[in-house]
């Protein structure tokens, strides 16, 4: 496959990367929307009719639905956003070097340079204090 061929897989896997973001996006407002009414008519409820549980019961439908969100972002989300920095900023780059980027890998498993032994917290350990 030549550089112009590449280039254009690249692009079109932006394009798909953008149209799969817009929907968790969606997904994700559609889910606040529908949270957010369930807890309103959770207070007003408890206003209503006095009880001493609906406002527990409100701020556990809060959590539950901030865990299930940040689990959404965490293991679907957040990847192709990853993906879509990387391959935003080796385009952009002064020198394109299309030959070490890798080819719809989601994981950015091929382009991260593994962490060594000797690294902690991304910096490299070594004699010199600093």
């Amino acid at each position: 496959m030549d550089s112009a061929q590449k280039f254009e897989i690249l692009k079109t896997e932006l394009n798909l990367i953008q149209a799969t973001l817009d929907k968790y996006d969606d997904l994700i407002f559609r889910g606040r929307n529908f949270f957010v009414t369930l807890w309103l008519a959770t207070v007003g409820l408890g206003f209503t009719i006095r009880s001493e549980f609906m406002p527990v019961l409100a701020a556990i439908l809060a959590l539950v639905y901030w865990l299930l969100e940040g689990m959404m972002r965490h293991q679907y989300w957040f990847k192709y956003v990853d993906r879509y920095r990387f391959l935003r900023d080796s385009i952009n780059q002064n020198q394109l070097k299309l030959a070490e980027i890798s080819v719809y890998d989601l994981t950015n498993h091929y382009h991260r340079v593994p962490p060594s032994k000797a690294t902690t917290n991304g910096r490299e350990l070594s004699g010199a204090r600093g």
